[in-house]
């Protein structure tokens, strides 16, 4: 990674980890092997003026965070494995929150995957509240699996995730791309939102230009 925030592999406890940490730019992050920066059950970070340009795996991930302000920054031409996206929200269980996340006045531009995406597996960020607004996503024709906001497996026990004030242009793949598997299976018998689950996904003032221009293509 570019920088990494997160903790010692043998001390999985709830956030005895990486606590107040603030990065105010201008910082370049540029063609990191892997993401230009990952978060990993951190607490009270603040990154401001941040350009994540060119890096191989995301541009920034975060797999669990509580109190994170991301400001004025751009995440671009993130290239090489997948996902390859602007911004990955992605919890990898129970214990990792997403908790008071607020994502504003950033631009993700030109990446190989989509500008944002989230993946709520089942029983996954069991905290969730993030803010996503002025995020300002521009693709290129030249990468077809290329989106905006895609948000997947949408199976946590509550809480919400906000876009608004935000936009979509130039993308091959779709402006928005919400999807559920709504059936268990026997590799994913939880892979479904139960009975009083009242997560919330909602989109405000966000506007779509020239999306999905390859979709019929791929």
């Amino acid at each position: 990674m570019g920088i990494y925030f997160g903790h010692e592999t043998n001390n999985e406890s709830a956030f005895e980890r990486c606590r107040d940490m603030t990065i105010k730019g201008p910082l370049n992050i540029e063609q990191s092997g892997g993401d230009g920066i990952y978060i990993d059950q951190c607490e009270r970070v603040k990154l401001t003026e941040v350009n994540a340009d060119g890096n191989y795996r995301q541009g920034l991930s975060i797999i669990g965070a509580k109190d994170l302000l991301v400001e004025r920054s751009n995440f671009s031409n993130t290239h090489g494995t997948a996902p390859a996206a602007g911004i990955d929200l992605e919890p990898d269980g129970i214990w990792w929150d997403l908790e008071n996340i607020t994502i504003r006045d950033c631009r993700a531009i030109n990446n190989t995957g989509h500008g944002l995406q989230s993946w709520l597996n089942a029983g996954n960020a069991h905290k969730l509240s993030v803010l996503i607004e002025r995020y300002h996503v521009i693709g290129s024709p030249d990468h077809p699996r290329s989106g905006g906001f895609v948000f997947g497996r949408l199976h946590p026990p509550g809480g919400s995730i906000m876009v608004r004030d935000s936009s979509v242009a130039r993308t091959a793949f779709n402006g928005i791309y919400v999807w559920d598997l709504l059936e268990a299976s026997a590799a994913s018998p939880t892979n479904r939102c139960e009975p009083g689950c009242d997560f919330r996904l909602i989109f405000s003032n966000v506007t779509l230009t020239e999306t999905a221009t390859a979709v019929g293509e791929l």
